[in-house]
């Protein structure tokens, strides 16, 4: 048998212990995408739906608009000019409507891509709506707080640093290969007639130069997983901030909205209460829930855009942040973590 000397087969143990640890962090890593890519579908389906609702209505109020202004004409009062700007928005609501209609077709076959599932047997109708009110809070952009995110929970950092225990390991074993092992085994003798039993003890000599070749090269790998987990660093830390500059200004951008369409709201019940008074016709009130239409339709556009940001800070930070998420998993470094 083998005497290994210089922690052969520890080294051997811990090189098997950190090349699991790897596959683990890519199996993490392909899992986060598949979730993401998920999420990404659920979401443009969610506003999707939205914005079919809101360019129906759009639909519906500038047929109405349109309509009211020929009544207009007919009776003398309106102009040609009107009739032609109310027909123009009424083909772009029309174009809006067939539009969101595809985006919506787009986002279910996203999430039918995303599951492996055609998208005629996709369980649409039992999809739980995402509730797009519920946005979290501004504190999450705390910045010290996602910088430490991106470090500690970024699957793809500590899947660099899994490689770069991997090339530590095998600089080790590289370095433990220029100690000889010790060969031990039985050996048999006669004497007279009587079996006798000697050990027979060899030593395995290594080529010190080709050891010293191996060494270099193994150092030389761990230099540039070393560097590979640097970069990988990096670009967490960049990904993140990058992701909370767009969700702060996708934030404000979204109070600018709510207060807009709000202001619309206030303007669509006075065109009512004047209306009820006598001090308004019918064209005054369409008017005004035509420019409800419109806050709603960019309040949407913003929601939008902040919910694209805040699934690059999740995608920065590889951490669920909006929707929750009730999925628990296992990390590879630590089973009992959710």
């Amino acid at each position: 048998f083998t005497v290994e000397t210089g922690g052969k087969r520890e080294i051997r143990v811990a090189q098997a212990q950190a090349d699991t640890e790897t596959r683990r962090w890519r199996l993490a890593e392909v899992l986060w995408q598949a979730r993401s890519e998920l999420r990404r579908g659920l979401v443009a389906r969610a506003l999707a739906q939205r914005s079919v609702a809101l360019a129906e209505n759009e639909v519906k109020l500038n047929e109405e608009y349109l309509e009211w202004v020929d009544t207009q004409i007919r009776f003398g009062i309106g102009v040609g000019q009107d009739r032609l700007a109310a027909q123009t928005n009424l083909a772009r609501a029309q174009v809006q409507l067939r539009t969101s209609r595809g985006d919506l077709a787009t986002a279910e076959a996203q999430i039918a891509a995303a599951t492996g599932i055609a998208v005629e047997q996709l369980p649409l109708s039992q999809l739980a709506p995402l509730d797009m009110d519920t946005l979290p809070a501004r504190d999450v952009l705390e910045g010290s707080q996602l910088r430490d995110l991106a470090i500690v929970n970024r699957l793809t950092v500590r899947h660099a640093l899994a490689d770069y225990t991997v090339t530590e390991e095998a600089l080790r074993a590289a370095v433990a290969r220029q100690y000889p092992d010790v060969n031990l085994g039985p050996s048999y003798s006669f004497d007279r007639g009587d079996h006798s039993i000697h050990l027979g003890v060899s030593l395995t000599v290594p080529l010190l130069h080709y050891e010293a070749e191996a060494i270099a090269e193994a150092l030389d790998i761990r230099n540039r997983t070393a560097a590979q987990f640097q970069a990988a660093q990096s670009l967490a830390l960049s990904d993140v901030d990058t992701a909370e500059a767009r969700a702060r200004t996708a934030y404000d951008a979204l109070a600018d909205a709510r207060s807009v369409e709000e202001s619309a709201r206030n303007a669509v019940a006075e065109a009512q209460r004047r209306l009820t008074a006598g001090a308004a016709d019918r064209g005054v009130v369409l008017a005004a829930q035509l420019g409800l239409a419109l806050a709603e339709r960019a309040y949407l556009d913003a929601l939008r855009v902040l919910t694209d940001a805040l699934g690059s800070l999740e995608d920065g930070v590889q951490r669920p942040l909006w929707p929750a998420s009730k999925l628990v998993l296992q990390r590879p470094d630590n089973p009992t973590t959710e």
